[in-house]
């Protein structure tokens, strides 16, 4: 599950969305909104990755989580 409001998202994709009269849910099926990649930690380890790559220069935000699929649901759901 990602939360699209976790990370700052650039202008550039509300551009890109209103004037392309793209769909939310096309939007982050095509285009990473802002999120340049993504690495999978046990949440228990989330802070101390973060702080790792905070020492790096990278900028890091909590996105979403990984969860089991229910029946019927989506590879990915974006709330």
């Amino acid at each position: 599950m990602i939360h699209r409001h976790r990370w700052p998202r650039p202008v550039i994709f509300d551009w890109l969305q209103r004037h392309g009269r793209v769909e939310d849910a096309e939007m982050h099926r095509v285009f990473n909104c802002g999120i340049g990649y993504v690495v999978v930690v046990a949440a228990a380890d989330a802070a101390e990755a973060a702080k790792a790559f905070g020492a790096q220069g990278e900028t890091c935000w909590q996105v979403g989580a990984v969860r089991s699929r229910g029946d019927g649901e989506p590879g990915c759901i974006v709330t």
